[in-house]
């Protein structure tokens, strides 16, 4: 994905809470650290079942 999106694209992807601690997660969540220049995480959406919360990734323009 980092080498097709544009320069100020943004990769935007969902994880449940309940699986955020596993090594797998943790593991995706390093990736994106790395292979892009910004990573948020928005905060928990407690109305979702089961709760989830929003990664959004960006590469520098």
């Amino acid at each position: 994905m980092t080498e097709v999106l544009a320069p100020g694209g943004r990769f935007t992807t969902f994880a449940y809470l309940h699986a955020a601690w596993t090594p797998p997660v943790r593991h995706f969540t390093a990736e994106l650290a790395c292979r892009f220049d910004r990573l948020e995480r928005s905060r928990t959406v407690w109305a979702n079942l089961p709760p989830a919360f929003v990664h959004r990734a960006t590469k520098r323009p």
